[in-house]
Order: structure tokens, then sequence, then C-alpha cells
């Protein structure tokens, strides 16, 4: 898996660090999991809201299944996507 960004808050401006391996959704995702926000919504359009725990799951089945039909990581599944719900997800599928 990929590593945190981590940022110092006690400089200013803050100094950041961005791993050499970094995806900014896994980043996002797994941020909010480990601070105890599962719950929390992730996500929002005009047919749903996604907490962070469900963006997780959706995001993983997703990417199984990709991976089960020969998508190869780093490829770009969401630049075909019809709607905006499946490109969001498959974007964060792609960068988790």
């Amino acid at each position: 898996m990929p590593e945190l960004s981590t940022a110092d808050h006690s400089q200013n401006p803050p100094v950041l660090q961005i791993p050499r391996r970094y995806n900014a959704a896994y980043d996002l995702i797994e941020r909010n999991l480990r601070a105890g926000f599962g719950a929390k919504t992730a996500y929002i359009d005009d047919q749903r809201r996604l907490t962070y725990a469900e963006l997780d799951q959706r995001s993983a089945a997703f990417a199984n299944a990709l991976l089960a039909l020969g998508v190869q990581r780093e490829g770009s599944p969401h630049a075909g996507a019809e709607d905006r719900d499946t490109s969001a997800r498959s974007w964060f599928v792609n960068h988790h």
C-alpha cells in the first residue's frame, strides 16, 4: 500500500512530506478511516451519499472486479465512464 503524506504544522508555511509512491485518493480515504471517520460523509452527488467506509468498500470491490478482468494497475478505467458516479468511483479505485 502507498504511504500517507505528512504535514508539519509547527512551521509556517507547513512543511509537507509526500512519499515517493503516493496515491492521493488512498491518502484521503485511509487517513479518514484511521482517524475514526468511517461513518462520515465522503462523497455526495445528486443521487447518494457515501461514507468513507462505504467508499473504501466500493473502491475495493470495483478494483477487484477490474483486476479480475485483466485491467492493470496505473491504467485509466475512468476515462470512458459515462456517468459522474462511475467516473468518480473509478478514479478513487484507480488511485486507491
